[in-house]
């Protein structure tokens, strides 16, 4: 009898370790299971975040391709009579390229081309002629708010670095800084045209504490923008 109950005991203990077992084996495979399908998920996700970025930089780089179209030819008069003895007038040419937009501020890269006519009256002596023709490369920002329509106001500020023929204005140098700053009003002609009007005033100098016979003016600016295909 009790030699029955060891061998029913030994059975007994043998069926609970095999099921045991089983169940640990079942477990096992569904935790790899699940592993499986964790990775599988965060494969996806990942793929999803890389497809993602890899549009955002697409229509970032398609947008800033759109924004290069944007070119832009001004015409500017400005006159120097606010100083007694500086007399120098500026017929400016800019054109400009839009590369950049943030929110309602836009930014130009270009350069500008200048003739200067005119007198100046250095301290001490008689008027000297202040002509010269230059050339150089400038930046814009503007500022841009839309009224109505068609209609949008604007502020641009814009700094040229500028090389002369000769020293400009007279007993000055050969380069100098013109800056501008002012209000326009612009109008949407066409999807791909606008056309501008502004009143800005300049000034002009060569930034050195000595020897710098600068003038400022005040002047109108006529503005044509077209994006290219």
């Amino acid at each position: 009898m009790f030699l029955c109950l060891i061998v029913l005991f030994a059975i007994t203990g043998e069926t609970y370790a095999e099921e045991t077992h089983e169940e640990d084996i079942t477990h096992t495979e569904e935790v790899a299971e699940d592993k499986e399908i964790t990775v599988e998920k965060t494969e996806e996700i990942t793929k999803d975040d890389e497809t993602k970025v890899i549009e955002q930089e697409q229509e970032q780089e398609k947008e800033k391709k759109d924004l290069e179209k944007n070119i832009e030819i001004q015409l500017e008069y400005f006159n120097g009579k606010i100083f007694n003895n500086r007399n120098v007038n500026n017929y400016n040419v800019h054109v400009f390229q839009q590369f950049k937009q943030q929110k309602v501020l836009s930014m130009y890269r270009g350069f500008t081309v200048t003739r200067a006519t005119g007198y100046s009256r250095p301290e001490g002596k008689g008027w000297l002629d202040s002509e010269g023709v230059g050339v150089g490369p400038a930046f814009m920002l503007r500022w841009t708010k839309p009224v109505s329509g068609k209609l949008s106001l604007a502020g641009d500020f814009t700094g040229s670095l500028m090389f002369y023929n000769k020293a400009h204005p007279a007993e000055g140098r050969a380069y100098g800084f013109l800056w501008r700053l002012g209000p326009r009003v612009l109008w949407q002609s066409t999807e791909r045209d606008s056309i501008s009007l502004g009143y800005s005033i300049s000034h002009f100098s060569n930034g050195l504490r000595s020897h710098n016979p600068g003038y400022n003016g005040l002047g109108f600016t006529l503005n044509f923008q077209h994006q290219f295909n």
